[in-house]
């Protein structure tokens, strides 16, 4: 939980990476269209990369993938991924502020997802 808004525990992250999900959301299905090679995009709630690393070999080898998250822990996790797969030279990692992106980038960005992402309130 981060401050006023209940998000998706690191601890927990391995579930958002759940073999089906990618079935029946396929991220290059959903985003592929919209994506190509060179482009600098932006992930906001990027958690494990579920969409950031399909992303990432979208852009090809001269794009970026920003990837943007409130929770260091997601981040570090995220990053572990990248380095696996071999995809560090393509990526930027932010830590978000709880309210504010806080994103100073020098480039244009071409697209930018959002997929799944709205906090819940925890009400009075």
């Amino acid at each position: 939980m981060t401050g006023d808004h209940v998000v998706y525990p690191a601890a927990c992250a391995g579930m958002l990476s759940w073999m089906l999900r990618g079935l029946f959301r396929s991220p290059e299905q959903i985003v592929g269209r919209f994506i190509k090679s060179g482009d600098t995009v932006l992930e906001l709630g990027s958690g494990l990369g579920f969409f950031s690393l399909p992303m990432a070999r979208m852009v090809g080898e001269n794009g970026t993938v920003i990837a943007a998250d409130v929770q260091g822990e997601m981040l570090a996790l995220l990053m572990a991924a990248v380095e696996r797969e071999g995809l560090a030279s393509r990526f930027q990692f932010h830590l978000a502020g709880e309210r504010f992106l806080l994103l100073d980038i020098p480039q244009i960005i071409s697209f930018t997802l959002a997929f799944h992402v709205t906090p819940q309130d925890r009400g009075p």
